[in-house]
């Protein structure tokens, strides 16, 4: 798995938690502390807690969802003593009193929020939901406080977050509501269940797909037309490393298109499907003949563009030296390939490099200029009997933050007596300047031209960018390998039979789906936080200066 759990200590802190013992421990230093705090009213304080967490835990049980593992109940545990604690002491601040009501509000509010939130609406949610909400209300009623008011305090606040439910529910995307996406994607990282999968699928569209492969006896480039996202193992999230594990025996460069989210694959299984077909063409060491041409470098304004020219298609390998690039528009990939029909020329293949984390947004309006500027010099070239050779080398890397699955590979293409040197490294996009130490490395070993690109594998991270994900770093590490893999690929470079091949398939899209989606949850996430913080922290201490009990 290389360094792939480098990325995952990330996702590790959002929905993991330490050891059962650890949290135990915590547990009685926070109770210690609580108890120097509150004296004897912490026994009934952590008593409801307990009792909360037992029904959190049963419903875990019954309903076999996340909550059925006592190392989250005990964490649900430690996180209420915590957050509980912050209205109890206003309270007692503003009136002088520890109340058992606030406690019960609180708690009522939050285990209201979780088992909603982790298993949406419907008729025994709910159900569930406002019993259990009562049944606290009731050991209050008989054992601490004798106050039919008390009641108010265990209903109002798991009616609040069952309205809060249902405001988010009432947006809905091509008949789904957004509660359930959000419901899908917690289940999904909690326990691994692929619910968030079906509803991507139903949210897609049927679109054609296209496969551009350079292949050899021993590597292959690929060029799959599709975004490898969301996230985790969904979709075509970790694409790059299911085709990886068909062709074991081959190097692959397996390079990013244009388009973003929405050229992802929504289910796991047409991702399969697809990337058999792949290794399929691959391994049948058939198609039709493909002759490296030349290679050559185009800029205007900011992008830069390495052109691999072929008999077969043209590469277009796209950077932006300035303010990085991450995910350009579909409609650039079109656009190009309208052109390269227009103009009778070979197929244009348009390759995100991803290269170098986005800093600033890009004016895209430049690449079309750039493309224009592509085609003009791949009419000039005449094509050759030229003395080409290919040469590929690997190698395994383990210290080198954010590179997916372990290994690196580089790509030597000699036209004429060019040598051109594309290294390819698995990973979520790279941190700026890094690109440039290794084209430098690259160049003072012996290519004329060199490249770097990463593939944007999304298999460790979130929907959109700003979720937490670890690019690739320079390493010592990831030198030294550059600097062998050259040495390697150049001592290795003959001239072997090339072959292409062009797969169609139909596969679920996500298209603009997904950006609804984005919109929506941009719009609605930190209002329901704000509004599900106001539900356990500050209207258990509204109804106390409201409704005494």
């Amino acid at each position: 798995m290389g360094n792939r759990s480098s990325v995952q200590k990330y996702y590790r802190v959002l929905f993991s938690l330490p050891s059962k013992t650890v949290i135990m421990a915590l547990i009685v230093l926070t109770s210690l502390v609580l108890y120097t705090i509150l004296g004897v009213f912490f026994k009934v304080f952590v008593s409801l807690i307990i009792l909360s967490a037992l029904l959190l835990y049963l419903y875990g049980l019954v309903e076999k969802n996340p909550f059925s593992t006592v190392k989250r109940v005990l964490g649900y545990i430690l996180f209420s003593l915590v957050l509980v604690l912050f209205p109890v002491l206003v309270v007692k601040e503003l009136l002088g009193i520890t109340s058992v009501s606030v406690v019960l509000a609180s708690l009522s509010g939050l285990l209201s929020i979780l088992i909603v939130g982790i298993s949406g609406l419907n008729r025994k949610t709910i159900t569930y939901v406002l019993v259990s909400s009562l049944f606290l209300a009731l050991v209050v009623f008989m054992f601490i406080k004798s106050n039919v008011i008390i009641f108010v305090y265990g209903v109002i606040p798991a009616l609040l977050s069952i309205g809060t439910a249902y405001y988010v529910a009432r947006h809905k995307i091509r008949g789904i509501d957004v509660l359930s996406v959000g419901i899908g994607f917690l289940r999904y990282k909690l326990n691994g269940e692929k619910l968030i999968e079906r509803i991507f699928s139903r949210l897609s569209v049927f679109k054609n797909i296209q496969a551009h492969i350079i292949s050899t006896s021993n590597a292959a480039i690929i060029y799959t037309d599709i975004h490898y996202g969301p996230f985790g193992r969904i979709g075509s999230s970790d694409f790059p490393s299911i085709l990886s594990s068909f062709l074991k025996e081959y190097k692959t460069l397996i390079l990013h298109g244009m388009g973003s989210h929405d050229r992802n694959i929504a289910l796991k299984e047409y991702a399969i499907k697809y990337a058999e077909l792949i290794s399929n063409a691959i391994r049948s060491k058939k198609g039709r003949e493909c002759i490296p041409i030349d290679t050559f470098t185009v800029r205007v304004n900011e992008w830069e563009a390495l052109v691999c020219l072929f008999s077969c298609m043209a590469l277009v390998f796209l950077s932006r030296t300035n303010g990085g690039i991450d995910d350009l528009p579909y409609s650039i990939q079109e656009y190009a390939w309208r052109k390269s029909v227009e103009e009778g020329i070979q197929p244009i293949v348009v390759i995100d490099s991803h290269n170098s984390e986005l800093t600033v947004e890009p004016d895209i309006t430049s690449i079309f200029t750039l493309i224009d500027k592509v085609v003009d010099s791949i009419k000039r070239i005449k094509i050759q009997n030229l003395n080409y050779c290919v040469g590929v080398s690997s190698s395994k890397i383990n210290n080198t933050p954010g590179v997916v699955n372990g290994e690196i590979t580089l790509l030597t293409l000699k036209t004429g007596e060019k040598y051109t040197c594309i290294l390819y490294i698995p990973g979520n996009n790279m941190e700026p300047g890094v690109r440039e130490e290794l084209i430098k490395e690259m160049t003072m070993q012996g290519c004329d031209i060199a490249e770097v690109i990463t593939n944007d594998e999304h298999s460790e991270t979130g929907v959109f960018s700003g979720e937490v994900y670890k690019p690739i770093q320079l390493s010592r590490e990831l030198l030294e390998k550059t600097r062998e893999l050259v040495k390697q690929s150049l001592d290795n470079c003959s001239q072997e039979q090339l072959y292409y091949n062009n797969i169609v398939f139909k596969a679920p899209l996500m298209g603009n789906s997904i950006w609804r989606l984005k919109w929506f949850l941009e719009k609605l996430f930190y209002k329901v936080m704000i509004i599900d913080f106001i539900n356990v922290l500050f209207v258990p201490i509204a109804l106390t200066l409201i409704l005494p009990a």
